[in-house]
């Protein structure tokens, strides 16, 4: 079992405090869900331009032949989401008939960051009761690798064979896909964890990168066991 006193003594320094959740969590939830469905395929489409701008600045005789290499790393627009609520997190799955929404996202997603928010409010009952003071934590679950890449291509208008994953802190929201691992989940779930709670007192926004990433990693690469539907840490 491991000890976290250090990262609780942290976080109540930098002025967290008790938060109550807002009144109609799951309808508050389910209202915000088109819109981040409206931005992920907003990005699917960005990504489609930006291949288009490529091809365009390729040398007339390389262009047929290159442009079918690129048009290759855009595939479909997602057909929709799956929307899931268990306060304080709204969980968007990618509709795909190779697997069941629900229980992706009861299983691979809902249950190691609810464990992991439990871990933290039990440790450190100072901390805010829930950190979706301001709006949900949202987590968007995408098809695959190719689908994520594209997606971060057209919102960032770069990408990397080796990101798995990543947070959108100024949205609240974590960007996963079906071959993110489990510690991945964990570490990028404690960024966004630690994000909301930090927005409950902007005067204290300001953290040392090191920390932040370093707690992330020890997060993430610790050893969890399924209790009552929920990961919990060892």
């Amino acid at each position: 079992m491991i000890h976290l006193r250090g990262l609780g003594a942290w976080l109540l320094l930098a002025g967290v405090a008790t938060a109550q959740d807002p009144p109609g969590f799951h309808a508050q939830a389910r209202a915000l869900a088109p819109q981040i469905e409206k931005d992920v395929k907003a990005g699917f489409a960005r990504a489609r331009e930006r291949t288009d701008e490529i091809i365009a600045r390729l040398p007339k005789s390389v262009r047929d032949s290159m442009g079918k290499s690129f048009r290759k790393l855009t595939g479909p627009d997602p057909t929709g989401f799956s929307v899931h609520v268990a306060k304080p997190f709204l969980v968007l799955v990618e509709r795909d008939p190779s697997w069941d929404e629900a229980l992706v996202a009861s299983q691979t997603i809902l249950a190691p960051l609810s464990g992991l928010e439990d871990l933290l409010q039990s440790r450190y009952p100072g901390l805010p009761s829930r950190p979706a003071a301001v709006r949900p934590l949202s987590v968007v679950m995408l098809r695959s690798r190719d689908a994520y890449r594209q997606y971060v291509f057209g919102r960032l208008g770069h990408t990397t064979v080796t990101q798995l994953a990543h947070t959108e802190p100024d949205q609240r929201r974590l960007i996963v896909h079906r071959d993110t691992k489990l510690k991945t989940i964990v570490h990028e779930g404690t960024h966004l964890l630690l994000e909301a709670w930090r927005s409950v007192r902007p005067e204290h926004h300001a953290r040392p990168l090191w920390f932040e990433e370093g707690f992330a990693d020890w997060i993430g690469g610790c050893t969890w066991r399924v209790s009552n539907n929920r990961k919990q840490l060892d």
